[in-house]
């Protein structure tokens, strides 16, 4: 503490000398000179950050604390994070100018007591006083995917959601178009307090309520909506009661893909092959009897011609090759491998090219 009682006061001092000496050795108007040329360094050099600071007055205010050594220098917050020097050991303590930039704010400490919160701007920390946490309170989105979702009917599911959210700051303090009321402090003292990892519980209350929603219907339903968006306004209605109580506010969520387990995949692929199956089974059925119907019609019809038997027998079997054979394309009356025999007999008849 002393040395920084000590600084300034050497500062004004050592001035003081330089401007005495100038004045006894080279006259008034030199010492006047040094103060005009000594102001306008220091004019040009604090008006050069006036952007770094936000204004004029303030960088000039800010550089005159700087010079005199009022403060240990500064750092700035930006993007969440900050950039401590090569050889802190430690907490960065105070007094310091601390700059935060939009879309941050800060948990300062001293000792064993917290001393504030600070949103985007400039101030001045006190001595031992130190940042103790760094929030990022621009919008986060992330994609989600939880596994084994149970539908109403008892089936597994595995859904995709993406959903946007930040810390239930006002908008005007995140960007320090004004300065944070006590309602925006206290958001974020309910965050350092009880969910420090508050990214965690917005994760949680988006799954409990998508296990909610999906709980509440059947999986041929969900499969049949044209869309997901009355599902994912369902699921964010919920889901953004809950993230309130932890001081979120989410903002946008998505139900990107509803996908079966690999279980339920499986059990209707097989259902369907059987249902396939039973078709092929049932047309094979039905051609076999319009076969036994048309040779039966051949049979008398070479009857009453007054065919001999030998000419009725091979005209059977001519008509029966050719009706099989016919068959074969839609593959209903025998088995493949029956069918490509057929074709060869037929051809060896002389009944096919």
């Amino acid at each position: 503490m002393m040395r920084f009682r000590i600084r300034p006061v050497a500062t004004i001092v050592g001035i003081s000398l330089i401007l005495a000496v100038t004045a006894v050795g080279f006259g008034p108007w030199a010492a006047v000179c040094a103060v005009a040329a000594s102001a306008t360094v220091f004019l040009a050099s604090a008006l050069a950050y006036q952007e770094f600071y936000g204004d004029p007055w303030t960088a000039l205010r800010y550089h005159w604390s700087a010079l005199v050594g009022t403060v240990r220098g500064f750092h700035k917050i930006e993007d969440g994070t900050t950039t401590l020097p090569k050889d802190a050991k430690g907490p960065v303590l105070g007094p310091r100018l601390i700059i935060v930039a939009p879309y941050n704010a800060v948990v300062l400490e001293r000792g064993s007591q917290q001393t504030g919160i600070q949103g985007p701007g400039i101030f001045r920390t006190r001595a031992f006083e130190f940042v103790k946490r760094i929030y990022d309170l621009r919008p986060r989105q992330r994609a989600m995917q939880f596994g084994d979702v149970l539908t109403k009917d008892g089936l597994l599911t595995s859904v995709a959601v993406s959903a946007t959210y930040s810390i239930g700051v006002s908008r005007a303090a995140k960007v320090g178009q004004r300065k944070m009321t006590a309602a925006d402090r206290a958001i974020l003292q309910e965050i350092d307090l009880r969910t420090p990892d508050w990214e965690d519980g917005v994760r949680s209350a988006i799954e409990r309520s998508v296990r909610d929603a999906f709980r509440a219907r059947d999986l041929a339903d969900l499969m049949s909506l044209p869309n997901l968006d009355d599902l994912a306004d369902l699921v964010l209605e919920q889901a953004r009661q809950r993230v309130l109580k932890q001081g979120v506010y989410l903002d946008q969520l998505r139900v990107e893909s509803v996908q079966p387990a690999s279980e339920v995949t499986g059990a209707n692929t097989e259902l369907w092959v059987a249902g396939v199956e039973r078709v092929t089974q049932l047309r094979r059925a039905e051609s076999l009897a319009d076969w036994v119907d048309h040779m039966a019609s051949a049979l008398q019809i070479a009857k009453d011609k007054g065919l001999t038997q030998e000419a009725i027998y091979k005209e059977a079997w001519c008509r029966a090759i050719e009706r099989m054979s016919k068959s074969i394309p839609e593959g209903l009356l025998l088995e493949p491998e029956v069918e490509r025999a057929l074709i060869t007999l037929r051809r060896s008849a002389g009944l096919a090219p």
